[in-house]
């Protein structure tokens, strides 16, 4: 009886610590801004502290010869991305291209009808990005993060060279698996803003669990 009790707890270790759950992967990943005017350390370092006091920033690491901000996000949370663009401009610097490293499921907008929070999101996301003259498909590709709760729009990129990876996404959807998009974010200009959920894809990579 007593081996069988340990066996018993024994096996239930294995699964407990051997099977992640989705959600410790679906999450956004890294934000790269690139940024005009770091032109010296003194610089850098008030850029740094600046970006630092953002709620969700956990790292940062400043690239003064290629003028790249990376930014890590602490776990379960998000960087908004409005707030770190004002950062930078109150910062006396400007705001580029900006590339997310996102991971989450990927499922189409006819796929998530049920789903009333979802749409709810991502119908502010499409008039957002209809707003700004973006082209959207009819049934358009999403990115569901878990950890925090976020949706993502994906975009054909302009950029013919990241096409392909678009075009893996129908065979991506819902396999319950955390993917990991690359993306990025349209630059807004002085008439159209930025929609900051949606994201041209560069590239894909689907995430072992095991």
């Amino acid at each position: 009886m007593k081996r069988t009790k340990l066996a018993f707890l024994a096996l239930t270790a294995v699964v407990f610590f051997a099977a992640p759950t989705q959600t410790s992967h679906a999450q956004l990943r890294q934000i790269q801004l690139r940024v005009d005017g770091l032109a010296c350390p003194f610089c850098a370092y008030g850029l740094e502290k600046n970006v630092k006091a953002i709620k969700g920033v956990d790292k940062i690491k400043i690239d003064m010869d290629k003028g790249v901000v990376t930014l890590f996000p602490k776990e379960g949370e998000s960087i908004p991305i409005d707030r770190l663009r004002k950062a930078v401009k109150d910062g006396g610097f400007t705001p580029r291209e900006l590339n997310l490293v996102v991971a989450g499921q990927i499922s189409t907008l006819a796929t998530l009808t049920d789903d009333k929070d979802a749409m709810k999101a991502i119908a502010e996301i499409l008039k957002a990005a209809k707003d700004q003259g973006l082209k959207l498909p009819e049934n358009p590709f999403v990115l569901k993060l878990e950890n925090p709760n976020q949706i993502f729009l994906l975009l054909k990129s302009p950029d013919k060279a990241h096409r392909k990876s678009f075009e893996q996404l129908s065979s991506l959807t819902d396999n319950h698996q955390a993917i990991v998009v690359t993306g990025t974010i349209p630059v807004p200009t002085k008439k159209k803003k930025m929609v900051s959920t949606a994201l041209f894809v560069k590239s894909l990579n689907v995430e072992n669990s095991g």
